[in-house]
């Protein structure tokens, strides 16, 4: 890294004028340093080490990757961002960055220009050496880290024992996983939206410190291997997580994102078990609304067992013909909910009433109705399971 900051000062010596470098996916690789005052984008890419998410939007739509000499980028005073010109670093045509330099007052020279377009090649080679070296570390970690989880044949303990060795996660007492995962009821998310959702956890690995998070990206969900010190709270992170993909997904009609993480496990060699918690965590924050678009495996409740028992089939395919009676009714829209508050407080009426702020004698008649439409007694302990169970079913089913 300090050949391409070498490099980066002695042009911002030559050019008179900061510089800046980045990767291609907007990450801040090295910056001179700057005499006068500093834009909002520049500041926050330095202390963020990327672009802030509506910049690097902004730059997408004006397709700075297919550069191929230099642009002129305009001041855009909404995002806080001052006029660049943009130069694509490329090696052996293959895009790696792009160098930034400031255009103006007064504007870029030609001269100043042609000085920065000369010394591209090399910092593209420096760039290049760079990519290298962390491309075959990333391998090696991508390795390891889908045997963690669960994901190749391997030891899991051995593999996080490997990532422990060679300093890049922590250890720590306890390790919990994320699964982030962008979701749309009818289509699959294509490369643009994945790449907003890695885009979004990554920025979350800076963000926890060094071998706290391990970032892994799969074909539906992000994983992140978080190491829970105690000083990092897993959920925040989580929730940040979240934020950031909404935002990233924006432009997107129809698309948000869930997390779920695991419960915390002190054995490193049940890791496979804590993404399948994650994963199914995030599923049913999912489609139980009330859960929040953050599901936590230790706060699911019976929904752990359930979505186990279930085991990928379709739940609205799953439901007793007692509670099938009851959805299919003209007052669904009344008596449904009425079930499902006196079951959640165990058949206490009196609860029951006074969360749907009834009074009593109108909660006995609600529940008399719904024993009438469904052929049950609610007398009975079997009955007000398999009644609980279906409206369960029901809720992963996705229903409101």
């Amino acid at each position: 890294m300090s050949e391409l900051q070498d490099l980066v000062d002695g042009l911002a010596a030559a050019l008179g004028s900061p510089v800046g470098v980045d990767d291609r996916r907007f990450h801040s690789m090295a910056y001179s340093a700057h005499a006068d005052e500093i834009d909002h984008v520049r500041l926050a890419s330095i202390l963020q080490r990327e672009a802030p998410a509506g910049v690097i939007r902004w730059l997408e739509e004006l397709d700075v990757s297919q550069i191929r000499r230099s642009l002129r980028v305009p001041a855009n005073p909404r995002l806080g961002m001052s006029a660049r010109v943009c130069v694509p670093l490329r090696f052996d045509d293959r895009l790696l960055g792009y160098l930034w330099l400031i255009d103006g007052p007064p504007p870029l020279s030609d001269a100043s220009l042609q000085i920065a377009l000369d010394a591209a090649p090399e910092i593209a080679v420096a760039m290049y050496r760079i990519d290298e070296s962390e491309q075959s570390d990333r391998e090696v970690v991508r390795r390891h880290l889908r045997a963690v989880l669960g994901f190749d044949d391997g030891d899991p303990e051995q593999a996080a024992g490997e990532l422990i060795s060679r300093g890049r996660l922590a250890p720590v007492a306890a390790y919990a996983v994320l699964a982030v995962a962008p979701r749309h009821r009818s289509e699959p998310p294509p490369d643009l939206i994945r790449a907003r959702v890695t885009a979004a956890v990554e920025h979350q690995r800076r963000l926890a410190g060094a071998g706290h998070l391990l970032v892994l990206v799969a074909p539906h969900y992000v994983y992140g291997l978080f190491a829970d010190d105690g000083m990092r709270d897993v959920a925040r992170h989580a929730e940040e997580i979240r934020a950031r993909v909404d935002e990233g997904l924006g432009d997107f009609a129809g698309w948000h994102a869930t997390v779920g993480i695991s419960a915390r496990h002190e054995q490193r060699g049940l890791l496979p078990e804590a993404r399948l918690e994650a994963e199914i965590a995030g599923d049913v924050a999912d489609r139980v609304t009330a859960l929040g678009p953050v599901g936590a495996w230790p706060d699911l409740g019976s929904y752990r067992t359930i979505a186990r028992a279930i085991d990928g089939r379709d739940p609205a395919g799953l439901l007793p013909l007692s509670l099938r009676r009851l959805l299919d009714s003209d007052e669904r829209d009344t008596l449904v909910p009425t079930l499902l508050a006196f079951l959640d407080l165990g058949g206490d009426a009196a609860g029951a009433a006074k969360r749907l702020y009834l009074h009593r004698s109108s909660l006995y008649s609600r529940l008399h109705r719904i024993e009438r439409i469904c052929d049950v007694r609610l007398s009975s302990g079997d009955v007000r399971l398999e009644l609980h169970l279906g409206l369960r079913l029901w809720q992963l089913a996705g229903e409101p």
